[in-house]
């Protein structure tokens, strides 16, 4: 397994002002040094020169690979941070994912409101976006990260965590599934949730509590 500081190790470090090159200057010009497919229309490629580009659909971002810091998301009512040496250390793609997908949400919203936005201002490619189906974000997540923690679920708090988060049935649908009241379904997701986030900011924080960080809020990010 290729790891993310393994990766920042062996690219180039942009210069902290310089202009962020776009994705067909990177495509023309510089070297790839590895990529990823994550699926149908889904790419990360990491460029010699230290730049990432992310592409989905007829969408793609570019950002620095050294760039990418911690991590820090809503759950369950709090903002939780996972550290950047835990990202570090884990498949390279992963983190800068979660970067690539953050940057096209929020262009999504900026485009919604009609304004021209990019966040890589002349950086970035900017085109239309392609459906997504399921979020790629909750994908990675699913697969790098809340794996696991959800092994300290029961297969019942598995499935229902499943059933509404990833495959996104209402808590009507499910308890219509699995023959089972609404509330019973409610109770039990909570329960699920507060569970895998105790067990979480537990296994997150490394050798002290201070690495994982809580507050009220929405998606904040460092690096």
């Amino acid at each position: 397994m290729l790891t993310l500081q393994e990766v920042k190790q062996k690219v180039a470090i942009p210069e902290e002002n310089g202009k962020v090159p776009t994705v067909r200057y990177l495509q023309k010009r510089e070297t790839v040094f590895i990529s990823q497919n994550l699926g149908e229309d889904a790419k990360i490629t990491v460029f010699k020169s230290g730049y990432a580009v992310y592409r989905i659909g007829r969408y793609a971002t570019v950002f620095s690979v050294h760039a990418c810091g911690d991590y820090q998301y809503p759950l369950s009512g709090e903002i939780l941070c996972i550290r950047e040496a835990f990202f570090n250390l884990q498949e390279w793609y992963v983190r800068l994912v979660l970067e690539g997908e953050d940057r096209v949400f929020r262009n999504r919203e900026a485009q919604a409101r009609e304004k021209s936005i990019s966040y890589s201002a002349v950086a970035e490619d900017c085109l239309f976006m392609a459906d997504f189906g399921e979020p790629l974000l909750e994908q990675v997540i699913r697969r790098e990260i809340t794996e696991e923690f959800m092994r300290i679920l029961s297969g019942r708090e598995r499935q229902l965590i499943e059933l509404s988060y990833f495959a996104r049935n209402t808590q009507k649908e499910i308890a219509e599934k699995l023959g089972i009241t609404q509330s019973t379904v409610s109770l039990e997701i909570s329960g699920a949730i507060e569970k895998m986030r105790k067990h979480y900011a537990r296994d997150f924080s490394g050798t002290n509590a201070e690495n994982v960080e809580t507050g009220k809020g929405g998606k904040r990010h460092a690096g």
